[in-house]
């Protein structure tokens, strides 16, 4: 059986940092001149120096570092008795030993002396909670470990966090270099990855292929692998398993040891960072209140210290500092912050002149909108028809998206410039620019609301001129002074201008123009209703103010150039108010109307209003402009007949396009049918995508009687329930054929 290899204390090899002895005769870092250190006797001072041989070299010695004085700054301690440096060294902490052991080869040598190792137990002590040594190191090394940032390898400077499971701090090199992954370790027996403390807070950088899951694997020494594997063939060369079993056992218990010190050493690295934290926060809480009270006291005020986004981060770079405040670093940033603080004055002083503006502002539009609700051109076509204006919304009360908007609005509503526009006018335009106090530019509006009356007239004017031209660019209408009558009588409008009253005529529809000339030419435009309509006032009213008064808009005003006649649909409203008897009716009168209009040419016409009224026969001349030769989606021998009833110049139909019906009986047209009838459905439609339906029976039969020019329709042939069309419409087209096969027969 061979010697067991030599171990450390248990059982694990240390980390190599190697325990010099003294080495009294060098001399490169002390000066010939230089007093003993602590340990030399007064004997040894006296005594002369040995002779040196003197160097002959070609070359020139290397620079000595400069220090102040004889041995700079240390000069003290290295003259000072060892019994006081002694009882000094007792009140520091491990990591100002390591402080000087890096400092310079005569407190190395002295402070890595093993009969000093009592001197590193009690500045250990001197840390509450910190766990005591580890076995697997010596003092020395587990300071060096927790309170340096250097490499416990190879010395370099790093920043990485100590690993309590390895008890090492690496640089990037020796990281590479002396890890390795478990999985990638090269056990003799994979099993034996239990025989070496592993890490899994270390991710190695290198490159290349990797094992499936090789980012999560733990990471070991390459050191402690290889000794691994050296014991098991040592004790397999001497085939001495029970010598290899006591060793694994010895060696595992360690491993367990090494865990529970990890645990241990990681909770009070845990708790220091905690510490440490709040010591932080304490540090620059000080620090933060110690300037604002120092900038108070230069005359600056706590809104000069509040900054915008972009001047924040240089703030925080000099106020939300954790490092005391000192006398030297104040003088160093008080410049720095002295222009951050005149940035902020000036910022905040220009936007307390916005505000004021945006305040002089929200004043000036209450009271346009005040002169908008009191002082409507429409109110007295209102009283003539006995129907309420709009009422002044509160401005106060919270804001409701959903909120339905007032009928009366979209009826009655005034046209009015928006705010924007009206601030551009002289004489609102210097209010915003003074800086006067709320109650004297209350005075000064109501002293020029004549002068705001005028414009806000001027404005409306000279749009209902530029409407009318526009509406008049394209097609000749003859008349000059239009005619618009309330409730059969132009008296209430006659003291209208002329462009109002032909804007406010039911049948001056506007279209919006998009395209040039060429493309929508004047005669397509006529017969084109597919566009959206525009109608006076509404188009003017549905303009919406834009309350970042800071942002002026690019043309505030309204623009009255892309409104043509929609000549196509106006067709249309002067055949419905042909048919009404109202062919001068004014459009505010028949909105106001509500849904009291029907279809006089539908077999099943339910009331609806007056727009309504109109996008029906809109729909039906598409439709019908869609399949005018009535050609049946499906194969069928007969031909189906088809009239078009909603046409506007049929001469052989004399039933009314619209008619108008009382409050009455529109309610009960729109009473619904009790739940077991059964909507029926024309076949003849659905064939040729007209789709009609009805839950009148009578009124299917006065449909077939009116559009197909049948008498006495079939069920299956000419109609048919809608809950089974979907089986019957695939056998529909023998039925249409031998019904009409039967009739040629029968003639």
């Amino acid at each position: 059986m061979p010697d067991s290899p030599s171990t450390s204390r248990a059982g694990l090899p240390p980390i190599a940092v190697k325990l010099e002895e003294p080495d009294i005769h060098d001399e490169d870092e002390l000066d010939e001149g230089s007093v003993a250190g602590p340990g030399t006797s007064e004997q040894d001072e006296l005594e002369p120096p040995a002779s040196k041989r003197v160097r002959r070299s070609k070359t020139s010695p290397k620079p000595r570092k400069r220090v102040r004085g004889k041995q700079g700054g240390l000069k003290g301690l290295m003259n000072m008795p060892i019994d006081i440096f002694t009882q000094i060294v007792y009140w520091l902490n491990p990591g100002d030993l390591i402080s000087l052991v890096r400092a310079n080869k005569f407190f190395r040598n002295m402070l890595l002396r093993r009969s000093v190792v009592q001197i590193w137990r009690q500045v250990e002590s001197n840390l509450a909670g910190l766990p005591p040594c580890p076995p697997s190191l010596c003092e020395p090394q587990y300071a060096a470990l927790l309170f340096s940032k250097f490499c416990t390898l190879c010395g370099a400077s790093s920043t990485a966090k100590p690993d309590t499971s390895l008890l090492t701090r690496f640089c990037t090199s020796c990281r590479d270099n002396e890890l390795v992954e478990v999985k990638m370790a090269g056990f003799d027996d994979q099993r034996d990855s239990a025989l070496v403390p592993c890490s899994s807070n270390i991710k190695l950088g290198m490159s290349g292929p990797r094992p499936r899951g090789g980012l999560d694997s733990p990471v070991c020494l390459k050191s402690e692998v290889k000794e691994v594997n050296s014991m098991r063939q040592r004790f397999s060369a001497a085939k001495d398993s029970k010598g290899w079993t006591a060793w694994k056992t010895t060696r595992h218990k360690a491993v367990l040891e090494r865990y529970k010190y990890a645990v241990r050493i990681c909770a009070y690295i845990h708790s220091i960072e905690k510490s440490r934290g709040k010591e932080l926060i304490d540090v620059r809480r000080k620090r933060r209140e110690t300037i604002v009270r120092r900038l108070i006291d230069l005359g600056w005020t706590n809104r000069d210290m509040m900054c915008d986004r972009e001047h924040v981060k240089s703030w925080r770079a000099l106020v939300e500092v954790s490092k005391p405040l000192t006398e030297r670093i104040w003088t160093n940033i008080l410049p720095k912050l002295t222009l951050l603080l005149e940035e902020n004055r000036a910022r905040h002083l220009e936007d307390d002149r916005l505000a004021r503006r945006i305040k002089h502002c929200d004043y000036i539009d209450e009271f346009l909108i005040g002169m908008k609700y009191s002082e409507n051109p429409l109110e007295p076509i209102a009283k003539a028809l006995g129907a309420q204006l709009p009422v002044r919304p509160d401005l106060n009360a919270p804001f409701d998206i959903l909120a339905p908007e007032d009928p009366a609005e979209l009826i009655f509503g005034n046209p009015f410039p928006n705010t924007q526009l009206a601030l551009t006018w002289d004489c609102l335009a210097d209010l915003i620019e003074r800086e006067i106090p709320i109650g004297e530019l209350e005075r000064e509006l109501d002293a020029r609301k004549d002068r705001i009356r005028s414009k806000i007239l001027e404005w409306r004017a000279g749009i209902e001129r530029q409407l009318v031209e526009q509406y008049r660019s394209e097609f000749d209408h003859g008349d000059k002074d239009p005619i618009v009558t309330v409730r059969g009588s132009s008296q209430v409008t006659s003291s209208l201008s002329p462009q109002l009253r032909l804007l406010l005529r039911a049948d001056t529809v506007f279209m919006k123009c998009e395209v040039t000339a060429q493309e929508n030419s004047s005669e397509s435009r006529r017969l084109d209703c597919r566009g959206y309509t525009y109608y006076y006032p509404s188009l003017v009213c549905n303009l919406r103010d834009i309350f970042d008064y800071d942002e002026p808009l690019e043309s505030p005003d309204f623009d009255s150039q892309c409104y043509r006649e929609y000549a196509g649909l106006g067709i249309i409203i002067k055949s419905l108010l042909q048919s009404l008897g109202m062919p001068d009716a004014a459009r505010i009168e028949l909105l106001d109307m509500g849904a009291r209009f029907v279809c006089g040419r539908c077999a099943d016409g339910k009331p609806v209003t007056w727009d309504e009224a109109i996008g029906h026969y809109a729909r039906e001349r598409r439709k019908w402009d869609k399949n005018k030769d009535n050609k049946p989606v499906v194969s069928v021998r007969y031909p189906i007949m088809h009239r078009n009833v909603h046409d506007l110049e049929a001469q052989d139909n004399l039933k009314p396009l619209v008619r108008v019906v009382t409050e009455q009986e529109a309610r009960r047209l729109l009473t619904p049918p009790p739940d077991n009838v059964r909507k029926q459905l024309c076949i003849m439609c659905d064939a040729t995508e007209h789709d009609i339906d009805s839950l009148r029976p009578d009124a299917m039969v006065i449909h077939m009687k009116d559009v197909h020019e049948i008498a006495t329709p079939v069920e299956g042939v000419h109609w048919a329930l809608r809950i089974s069309m979907d089986t019957l419409f695939d056998e529909w087209p023998e039925r249409w054929n031998a019904f009409h096969d039967g009739q040629a027969l029968s003639s």
